[in-house]
């Protein structure tokens, strides 16, 4: 929770805009990095289907986020 509430205030987008968040490339950096440093892999895992789920309710398709950090 606290590694996507941090990369959203990263985003530059409104917290309740979940399209531009998901758009965000900063978004998803900030958080693959987050849950891949602070997660155990299963907590991670989850973080990262959670991610792909979440942005698929808003319409936007996006990978695993730790594949997409740099």
């Amino acid at each position: 929770q606290t590694c996507a509430l941090n990369a959203v205030g990263g985003s530059g987008c409104s917290d309740t805009d979940i399209t531009c968040i998901c758009l965000s490339a900063t978004f998803i950096s900030s958080y693959g990095s987050c849950i891949a440093t602070s997660c155990t892999a299963t907590d991670a895992a989850a973080a990262q289907s959670f991610a792909v789920q979440f942005c698929a309710a808003a319409g936007v398709t996006v990978g695993h986020p730790t594949k997409l950090s740099g």
